[in-house]
């Protein structure tokens, strides 16, 4: 059912959210974590940690020589590698569903995904799918359109429109000079 609100239009099917643009394939690997009966914000919220703590455990690991060895035989440590394992030990079916069905294993996934849609789109995955599938939009949470961006920072930023400015500046200036002399 569509109804209007504050001249937008909404879809109220909160269980559904909007339809993707981009991002479908990184949605669709974490929508399997759902099945185990997780909240999709949680879900959204966990991958968002997962990927930062990942990659902020790699760097904090880079002091030590062993690195490479360390990264190989999943013995990272650390307080983001802490912070990555409470997250992961959150989804109990990490150690009782068989490998490459675990909540770990689509994370790890939907980040390769997330990397390679990225890529191809040169568009904002996260943004898009916190949008249409967490946000849903209430609150007016929507992200303003790339396309929409684009001309918005082209236009602020033309040689035409930088001209205009040192024109306005300029006249403000003799404004400004004409009104403190009393003329």
């Amino acid at each position: 059912m569509k109804i209007r609100k504050g001249g937008v239009l909404f879809l109220q099917n909160m269980g559904k959210g909007f339809d993707l643009h981009t991002g479908k394939e990184t949605w669709k690997e974490l929508e399997r974590i759902h099945r185990f009966g997780y909240s999709n914000s949680t879900i959204f919220s966990d991958f968002i940690d997962v990927c930062l703590f990942s990659l902020l455990s790699l760097t904090e690991n880079m002091q030590y020589p062993d690195v490479i060895d360390r990264l190989k035989n999943n013995k990272l440590t650390g307080k983001y590698e802490d912070a990555y394992m409470k997250i992961v030990e959150k989804y109990k079916e990490n150690k009782t569903a068989e490998r490459g069905k675990r909540p770990a294993d689509y994370f790890t996934n939907a980040w390769g995904l997330l990397v390679k849609e990225t890529q191809e789109s040169k568009q904002d995955i996260l943004g898009e799918i916190y949008m249409a599938k967490i946000s849903f939009g209430e609150h007016g949470q929507f992200f303003t359109p790339f396309n929409v961006t684009d001309m918005m920072t082209k236009m602020i930023y033309s040689e035409e429109a930088k001209e205009k400015k040192r024109l306005v500046i300029q006249l403000v200036g003799v404004e400004d000079f004409l009104s403190a002399s009393g003329s």
